[in-house]
């Protein structure tokens, strides 16, 4: 299968990479040769990665980025491809603009995929003329180690489309998972809910920072691997959690926007762990560690699935 990905900024190197992984042919795609070139260097130090971690051995490793090419000419490199997943920036109009000509330059049988995190599938794909073969493939940052990929359906992706994604996905060693086109998906609902709630609390002193995170490492943490959400509740019984929820549901926050404790932090400045401080302190070298003892809980995921 040939594979193109367009953007070559923070999502589409890794994109790539997945694709080539088990033996199709990738091109990424940029209008800057300078992205592209430092793309190409992101996808050869995740390779070097994995083969310290053990994830790919080192012929491996050399076979995908052999499968790899990179391009600035957009209209040539889709002309004859059976995929192309478009990965740019959160700019409705460009992706709109991408859309539009992708689908022209196109065969009639490639698929059209939207990297989008927050943007409206459905208003993607009205700029082409068969919606049908638009549809959703919104992986998780950083896309070469997490599995899960939310697949979007728009009000006119075909079943047909839906379905050949998936078993695409699946083929890439991914975890693919349908969703409807809403705004976040799922998984940006989800921690955008839990947020919510977490910067109410905190900002209300009801717990701090500290402490709602410990019962979040401690509680959740051992849990939700093995149940989910909904297995958890189904353990706990569904009577408890009607009781529960008609006694605490009317005193969750509905803010409908960011509140004042989040918007003092971010007009000072304190931009988490970027700036040296969010809601927590983060001295130099803080985290790195952090991004590093995640990074290799990501890694002993793609092992044991690869020994599975």
């Amino acid at each position: 299968m040939k594979v193109v990905v367009i953007g070559s900024g923070t999502m589409g190197p890794g994109i790539a990479q997945t694709f080539a992984q088990v033996g199709h042919e990738a091109t990424l795609v940029d209008i800057d040769e300078k992205a592209l070139k430092k793309g190409m260097e992101v996808v050869g130090n995740n390779l070097r990665f994995f083969v310290e971690a053990g994830i790919l051995t080192a012929s491996e490793a050399e076979q995908t980025r052999n499968r790899i090419n990179s391009s600035t000419e957009l209209s040539r490199s889709v002309s004859s491809v059976d995929l192309i997943v478009e990965a740019v920036p959160e700019n409705l109009q460009l992706k709109k603009s991408i859309f539009s000509r992708i689908e022209a330059d196109s065969s009639e049988e490639t698929i059209l995929a939207s990297n989008t995190s927050s943007l409206s599938l459905t208003e993607i794909a009205s700029a082409t003329k068969n919606p049908s073969r638009v549809i959703g493939t919104h992986y998780l940052n950083p896309p070469h180690l997490v599995r899960i990929v939310e697949v979007v359906l728009g009000k006119e992706t075909s079943p047909e489309i839906a379905a050949k994604m998936t078993g695409i996905l699946k083929e890439c060693g991914k975890k693919p998972v349908l969703v409807k086109d809403v705004p976040g998906f799922v998984h940006n609902r989800l921690i955008c809910a839990l947020m919510r709630e977490a910067m109410y609390m905190a900002s209300n002193e009801i717990a701090s920072v500290e402490a709602i995170d410990t019962i979040v490492k401690e509680a959740f943490g051992p849990r939700f691997p093995l149940t989910g959400i909904f297995g958890l509740e189904d353990n706990v019984g569904l009577d408890v959690l009607r009781d529960v929820s008609n006694q605490v549901f009317p005193s969750l926050d509905d803010s409908d926007r960011a509140g004042e404790w989040l918007t003092e932090k971010v007009d000072r400045g304190d931009l988490g762990a970027k700036t040296g401080r969010g809601f927590y302190e983060w001295p130099e070298g803080s985290a790195l560690k952090t991004r590093q003892q995640l990074t290799q809980r990501f890694v002993d995921i793609l092992k044991s699935a690869k020994q599975s």
